[in-house]
């Protein structure tokens, strides 16, 4: 998995991009990304300063990808085969339509705005020829708090792209000097917005991200070391930590196994595919006391009251009622409880007991 930096040309101060420079160099950054169509830029700074890091990035073999809009092209008089003989890879924002982008794909690398590309519009670009060895995703950040994408529609939305063989990025919110005009945090989803770097990165990667930005300019080099741990982390089967309130050697052994979560995603519960199947044959009792209601965060496993629904192994996502025929066996700690927003699709996962 590769990692990359933000820089605002034409936005940040040069000294600010120069410090990143430096700093990515120190921590084998490999990727820039700039945008180039930020109303609040200034065309003259934005183009002096892109000059200077795409001759800081041809130095040290450093791809760069500009966010790009036709109105963008137009207010900087640019083209963008222009851009593509200065080695940019071009993410081509809203306004390009399907032909254009086919054309640009025969000329250059190109980005796809993954957080809103169709299997329709990707349709056309297979009809109309374009070459997608030369095609990536990359999704967007949001500036506003509460816009950012939930974490289904982003798995879905990434996975789509792999399915036309993309790779997919997407932005994680730095932990200090976030950008203007908000000052909030450039983040793709929405609940790794007040994270830290490492617990943002983990949860974009294990929902399916090949690349991973800092979204805000400035990053520390805290925040660069932390992201490049965090993506070299293992995300395959997701490790959720949790305290046990039934301690029985019953609920250990079942909570010992590794599950699957269902693709069908209930409102408020994760559901575990092998639930059921793991309690064969194990009779498992009604609580005695009165059933607390359900918390985010908490384990339940259906007891016999449920018929055949007796064994189910489910996560809470949000507050929901008691329910007798089910039994609170477990909870999640509260830093732990984003792990839930890693569970999308066919992903696999297991309990660690904390003792």
């Amino acid at each position: 998995m590769s990692v990359g930096i933000s820089l605002y040309p034409g936005l940040d101060k040069s000294d600010d991009i120069r410090r990143s420079l430096d700093l990515a160099a120190d921590h084998d950054i490999r990727t820039y990304f700039c945008s180039l169509h930020i109303p609040e830029s200034d065309v003259r700074a934005l183009k002096r300063d892109l000059q200077y890091i795409l001759t800081n990035a041809a130095a040290k073999k450093i791809e760069v990808i500009a966010d790009i809009s036709p109105t963008a092209l137009s207010r900087l008089h640019l083209t963008a085969e222009e851009l593509f003989r200065s080695h940019i890879t071009l993410r081509l924002d809203d306004g390009f339509t399907a032909e254009e982008t086919v054309r640009c794909s025969l000329t250059g690398t190109v980005c796809l705005n993954a957080s809103t590309v169709t299997a329709a519009f990707l349709q056309k670009l297979s009809a109309g020829g374009a070459d997608f060895s030369r095609i990536k995703g990359l999704h967007n950040f949001y500036p506003r708090p509460g816009t950012g994408l939930i974490p289904a529609f982003f798995a879905s939305q990434t996975a789509l792209c792999h399915a036309y063989g993309l790779s997919v990025g997407a932005f994680v919110a730095a932990s200090a000097n976030h950008r203007g005009p908000l000052y909030e945090g450039l983040p793709t989803i929405e609940n790794t917005r007040p994270l830290s770097i490492e617990k943002s990165t983990f949860v974009v990667k294990a929902l399916g991200a090949d690349h991973i930005f800092i979204g805000d300019s400035r990053p520390c080099a805290k925040d660069m070391r932390a992201l490049s741990a965090a993506a070299q982390t293992d995300a395959d089967i997701i490790i959720i930590p949790v305290t046990l309130h039934d301690t029985s050697e019953k609920t250990r052994k079942l909570l010992d196994r590794i599950y699957t979560s269902r693709p069908d995603k209930a409102e408020h519960i994760i559901r575990a595919k092998e639930g059921r199947t793991y309690a064969k044959g194990l009779f498992i009792k009604p609580l005695t006391t009165l059933p607390a209601r359900r918390q985010r965060g908490d384990i339940t496993v259906d007891n016999t009251d449920f018929l055949r629904y007796t064994g189910e192994i489910q996560l809470i996502t949000a507050p929901m009622p008691a329910e007798p025929r089910t039994n609170i066996i477990a909870a999640i700690p509260e830093e732990h409880r984003y792990l839930l927003d890693c569970l999308c699709g066919d992903k696999k996962f297991t309990f660690r007991f904390i003792e």
